[in-house]
């Protein structure tokens, strides 16, 4: 049994590594979003008042917003200031501004088209392995039907500190954890993650974190890159980029 258990262990690593390789292999240019930040958002809103993607500069709070073209309601917020994702050790301090509450400032975006609330928007940053890009930024969408259906039936067993989860969503087990509005706002998610989960302050590049609102409240979510799982840790899984009806 144990030389199975050995194989098998083998077997599974082998087949991560083999997707690992293949996924860094068939990456887009990592650069791209900073390139549409400084060559098109900066330089067009100063000259043209703006051109797509680019939906909003905000050159005081040092961010931009723009259209992703994939799906019909993703928007994505990015600092203007050169940050290659969550891994930077720049989000960890108190100066630095809360992008995620900037984004969360963003929300009505979505509701370009049709009236979304806000218990359906949920953000999201990928780790630095789930993700083709190496310019921080926050996925503005809204939250998969399914997982906002099991947040909702699982709301009362989250606590004020992060335990995992219990379930798993796309076979990637998360932690979760509850924060006031106000904590949202002047703590973040990076620093709520890194100084509350053990291990992840020092290896936060492994680390995915989500924000959705349930009943006033924010949740948090997080998942670690697991290879044996296939998981690179992202929580942009959870969104729906459609903002389906159905998802109301």
């Amino acid at each position: 049994m144990a030389i199975v258990s050995k194989r098998g262990a083998a077997i599974a690593l082998g087949a991560s590594v083999v997707a690992s390789i293949a996924w860094y292999a068939f990456r887009s240019n990592p650069n791209a979003l900073w390139s549409i930040i400084q060559d098109r958002c900066l330089i067009d809103f100063a000259d043209r008042n703006g051109s797509p993607p680019c939906i909003k500069v905000e050159r005081p709070q040092g961010y931009v917003v723009i259209k992703d073209r994939k799906g019909s309601h993703h928007f994505l917020l990015l600092p203007t200031e050169k940050i290659s994702g969550i891994e930077d050790s720049r989000l960890l301090d108190a100066r630095s501004p809360n992008y995620f509450d900037q984004a969360w400032g963003n929300r009505e975006l979505l509701s370009g088209d049709r009236d979304v609330s806000d218990e359906q928007i949920l953000l999201a940053v990928n780790s630095e392995y789930g993700r083709s890009q190496n310019q921080l930024h926050i996925h503005i969408s809204c939250t998969r039907p399914d997982v906002r259906q099991k947040l909702l039936e699982l709301e009362t067993g989250i606590s004020d500190t992060w335990e995992p989860l219990g379930v798993e969503f796309s076979g990637h087990a998360y932690w979760a954890r509850r924060v006031t509005m106000p904590q949202f706002a002047e703590v973040g998610p990076f620093r709520l993650l890194a100084y509350g989960l053990p291990r992840s302050v020092s290896s936060m590049g492994r680390y995915s974190v989500a924000m959705t609102e349930l009943k006033g409240e924010v949740i948090l979510l997080a998942t670690e890159r697991d290879l044996y799982d296939f998981n690179f840790a992202s929580s942009e899984e959870l969104q729906d980029h459609e903002c389906a009806p159905s998802a109301r």
